[in-house]
């Protein structure tokens, strides 16, 4: 799963709606649930190369190509763990399944020792909420602002970002599935197609796990985690007192932490020295700019600095230069035009920039977001007052590009602090190719030298309890062994082949 062109808000929802259901009604959440959970398992078999290539089909979403498992590749270890998902989605509709764990094993005479496990966990609203649910229009258009959907992006590139930190798996490796139920409402017959009765209610792991919170999603019917366990991962274990995953956001935190903190320099001593550096930071920054009558560009603002500005060749009004995707002095044109005077031009060319293609308040913000990224470029940490003093915007324009930034992964907030990490890996591999496409290439090897490896995924050293959730039946287990024996040597081949893109286990309700 890999990170494409970034879309408009309207295109993003319109991928939206190929991949996902309506989750507002009861059926539409269960059937949203059920898509989860092909978009989860599809998305960590393709990433940690259990398929081969020509396994997967592909859907787009959010600048991500989603790989979708299809049943066209001709390997029965493919066929089998496909229609095996399919049989949970059975214990799902029925409100039955509590935890379904996907489990990476290699010694065949003890399958239920793993070296790397996902738990999707799943969670059921009370009949008030379901019936309630069940009342609501049929029509249904989520927006990006969404919770759930929000809830969702935000997993798909959490999964993403967990091949930074795991190993190659082993290839003499085979998957087990495990499935927990609801002890109050499952029958004690009861085994979904393709499972039989297991006595060990949870998967055993060699050594201490690395366990990371991928994700948590809320329907008005459902709730859905996603969880990882695994020992292959390249970190140095920390020390923490809590068994509990924690959340993505704290490794970073620590990440960032090893940036700055020193030897024999105390906690008071290093905020006050973080204080004074950014109040530094925010004076030379803001040093050179000034507020300019005849800047007359579509973020609004009209502070900017020596050389950060452009005339139009028409109106002869300034516009920024970042905000028409200009990073570098040469890239300036000789002859230029703002949105204003663009009907005057005759190059078709320039209509490849992308501030041309918005209008009104689309484009100001669409300028405010570019000059906040050429911001963020320029330092490791943002504050508001930073977006309010060297921007020359508000402060509900500073809260909302913060907002923004943050959303897209761009920066993070520290705890205890007003002060944002800026991400630089993710401004270098999303941010310019997607703001500022075709542009700054420049700007791009210069980052790739400064920046040290960004951490972007959370753990514990310790292993976590079973998830406790309220009825849950520990003794009620069923399981599955998808064995590599079953195939030939290539069906769970590290190197991956051409995909083919047709009927796909996202297409099973």
């Amino acid at each position: 799963m890999t990170a494409l062109m970034m879309k408009t808000p309207e295109t993003t929802m319109q991928e939206w709606k190929t991949v996902f259901p309506d989750f507002m009604t009861l059926e539409g959440s269960c059937t949203f649930i059920k898509k989860l959970v092909a978009v989860s398992l599809s998305a960590i078999t393709y990433i940690r190369g259990i398929f081969p290539e020509d396994a997967y089909g592909e859907r787009s979403l959010y600048g991500l190509r989603l790989k979708i498992l299809t049943e066209d590749s001709g390997l029965k270890s493919v066929s089998k763990f496909i229609n095996l998902i399919r049989g949970c989605y059975d214990a799902v509709e029925k409100k039955y399944l509590q935890q379904l764990s996907v489990g990476i094993c290699q010694n065949k005479e003890n399958r239920n020792e793993v070296i790397e496990a996902y738990n999707l966990v799943f969670s059921y609203k009370n009949d008030e909420c379901s019936l309630t649910c069940q009342d609501k229009t049929n029509t249904f258009s989520p927006k990006l602002t969404d919770p759930t959907v929000q809830a969702t992006l935000m997993m798909l590139k959490h999964v993403t970002d967990i091949s930074k930190i795991l190993k190659k798996l082993p290839k003499n490796a085979f998957l087990s599935v495990k499935l927990l139920y609801y002890d109050d409402v499952t029958p004690d017959d009861y085994e979904p197609p393709g499972f039989e009765p297991s006595t060990q209610v949870k998967f055993s792991f060699p050594r201490d796990t690395l366990n990371i919170k991928l994700g948590k999603i809320d329907t008005e019917a459902h709730g859905y985690k996603f969880l990882l366990k695994t020992t292959m991962h390249k970190q140095i274990m920390p020390q923490n007192d809590s068994e509990e995953p924690i959340s993505l956001n704290t490794l970073e935190e620590n990440a960032y932490a090893k940036e700055t903190i020193h030897d024999d320099v105390s906690k008071e001593e290093l905020f006050e020295s973080q204080h004074s550096s950014q109040e530094s930071l925010i004076r030379q920054l803001s040093k050179d700019m000034k507020t300019i009558s005849g800047l007359k560009c579509p973020c609004k603002s009209k502070m900017a600095g020596h050389n950060d500005t452009i005339v139009c060749t028409s109106c002869e009004w300034l516009q920024h230069k970042v905000c028409y995707g200009i990073l570098m002095p040469d890239d300036a044109p000789h002859i230029f035009y703002c949105t204003d005077c663009i009907i005057h031009n005759t190059d078709e060319d320039i209509f490849q920039e992308l501030i041309y293609t918005y209008q009104g308040k689309e484009c100001q913000e669409f300028c405010a977001i570019r000059r906040a990224i050429n911001l963020c470029l320029s330092t490791k940490t943002v504050t508001h007052a930073m977006f309010e003093k060297i921007l020359g915007y508000s402060k509900t324009m500073a809260k909302i590009l913060i907002q923004r930034l943050e959303f897209e992964g761009f920066i993070r907030q520290i705890s205890n602090t007003e002060k944002y990490a800026v991400e630089s890996t993710n401004l270098m591999n999303y941010g310019l190719p997607n703001y500022f496409p075709e542009t700054n290439r420049k700007n791009d090897q210069v980052l790739m030298q400064e920046d040290s490896e960004v951490k972007t995924l959370s753990f514990t050293s310790k292993s976590p309890n079973q998830e406790n959730i309220q009825n849950a039946r520990k003794r009620k287990v069923s399981r599955k062994i998808l064995s590599n024996e079953l195939e030939t040597e290539d069906a769970f081949p590290s190197q991956k082949r051409r995909r083919s893109t047709r009927k796909s286990l996202i297409t099973a309700d």
